[in-house]
């Protein structure tokens, strides 16, 4: 058993998917790896608790990472064939927000976008819904002389009215020479690397299949789902467009969505006041973009949580996540993107292999 599989096993009884806590989200990352080294370091059990993760595999690959640094904190070194690793953290600079200095409320935009989405026609016809998505995070870690930074992980799915789903995940693709950004302007080619696929049901949606296109009802039925009815107004729980803003992801990420309701998702967000708009920006395959975001501290990091809409459908291309003020124990310069999300490709297709054109 190698050192990271026998702390994996010790520490097995905190593992947060099973303790179904507080939300967890990459940030949260950050604060728990600090209580925790600062506990091992006086000898003190760590209080952290376990969020839990929308994505079970997302969870246990941050909490292994954790436990890694709290060890190597303390001097237990993490070896593998003989040699040790430690984690390294790498961030990437933040797209050129037109009006990031200066943000206003984002409702106008919103408003504009919305009329813009609600205008749109009809999806076309197929029997699977296809998305392709590019994610990474700083939390992945790496070498740090890994170059180019910020290679993310690449998801196709495919997924049938009945929950039929396949879902091809690229992984460990190989660094480009030419750069990350060539890479990404190149249509993201998925030529080596790691490929695994996945075929089966899908579990029981997290959203309601009926979803509402009034504002106001919708808000009410993305929270429920988010959080669940118990949870929402608790002490301590996160703020409500926060967690609009990571519903609103969730959502993209699982079906498609007509003109009617992706208007209605951005009709909900025109209502949040919180939300402000930073303007317009180049996104990371060179399309432009409306950015609309929300400053929240709720994970113990000042973080800017950015939304961008394509200006001429009302169509979510992306997200990011922006620490604004301070880094913490993670060492990356201010600001700095930690995490992103690209959407590709999406729409309705005929077959589990077909795809439609880029977006």
């Amino acid at each position: 058993m190698t050192d990271v599989a026998a702390a994996r096993a010790l520490l097995s009884a905190h593992d947060p998917l099973s303790q179904r806590q507080e939300e967890l989200d990459d940030l949260a990352i950050e604060r728990m790896w600090q209580d925790l080294t600062r506990r091992v370091e006086v000898g003190t059990p760590p209080s952290v608790r376990g969020p839990v993760r929308r994505d079970p595999r997302t969870v246990r690959s941050a909490v292994a990472s954790i436990v890694v640094l709290a060890l190597v904190a303390v001097g237990v070194a993490i070896a593998s064939g003989g040699g040790s690793s430690t984690r390294h953290y790498v961030a990437l600079q933040p797209l050129d927000y037109s009006r990031a200095l200066d943000p206003v409320r984002a409702a106008p935009v919103l408003d504009q976008l919305a009329s813009a989405a609600q205008a749109q026609p009809a999806a076309g016809t197929g029997t699977w819904y296809y998305l392709e998505s590019a994610s990474w995070s700083t939390f992945a870690g790496g070498d740090a002389n890994a170059r180019p930074a910020g290679m993310p992980t690449v998801v196709e799915q495919w997924i049938r009215d009945d929950g039929v789903q396949r879902v091809v995940t690229h992984s460990d693709l190989p660094a480009p020479a030419a750069g990350l950004d060539a890479w990404l302007r190149a249509g993201l080619p998925l030529t080596g690397g790691r490929v695994q696929t996945h075929t089966g049901t899908a579990a029981a949606g997290q959203f309601p299949k009926q979803l509402s296109t009034d504002p106001a009802t919708l808000e009410d039925q993305l929270l429920t789902a988010e959080v669940g009815s118990s949870a929402r107004g608790a002490p301590g729980a996160v703020p409500r467009s926060e967690e609009l803003i990571a519903a609103v992801k969730d959502l993209r990420a699982q079906r498609a969505m007509t003109p009617a309701l992706q208007a209605a998702v951005l009709r909900m967000l025109a209502a949040q006041p919180s939300i402000v708009s930073l303007g317009t920006a180049t996104d990371r395959l060179g399309r432009e973009a409306q950015a609309v975001g929300l400053d929240s501290s709720t994970s113990g990091l000042p973080t800017r949580h950015v939304l961008l809409f394509d200006p001429t459908t009302g169509e979510l291309l992306g997200a990011e996540d922006i620490l604004t003020k301070s880094a913490g124990q993670l060492g990356v310069p201010i600001p700095s993107v930690i995490s992103y999300v690209i959407y590709v490709r999406d729409g309705l297709v005929r077959s589990d292999t077909s795809v439609p054109p880029p977006l």
